[in-house]
C-alpha cells in the first residue's frame, strides 16, 4: 500500500481553512493576517516532518535501498 505525501500547497490550504474557520468575527482583519502567517509556518513545518518520515522509511526498509543494503 503506497502512501502519498501531501504537497506543501495542499498542507497550506488545509491548515489555512482550518485556522480561518475558527475566526468568528468579520472585523478581525489583523487576526486573519496573523492566521495566514501561522498557517504558512505550520504547513512548512508539517511538510518537513513528512519529509523526515519518508527519509526514515527509506533508511530502515531494505526494499527501499536504505542503510541495510
Amino acid at each position: 500500500m503506497e502512501y502519498s505525501r501531501p504537497s506543501l500547497a495542499e498542507l497550506l490550504q488545509r491548515i489555512r481553512a482550518d485556522v480561518l474557520s475558527r475566526i468568528t468575527s468579520a472585523d478581525d482583519t489583523l487576526r486573519r493576517a496573523d492566521a495566514e502567517e501561522y498557517a504558512r509556518v505550520l504547513a512548512g513545518a508539517a511538510y518537513g516532518w513528512y519529509g523526515l518520515i519518508a527519509w526514515v522509511a527509506d533508511m530502515i526498509l531494505p526494499d527501499k535501498g536504505g542503510a541495510w543494503r
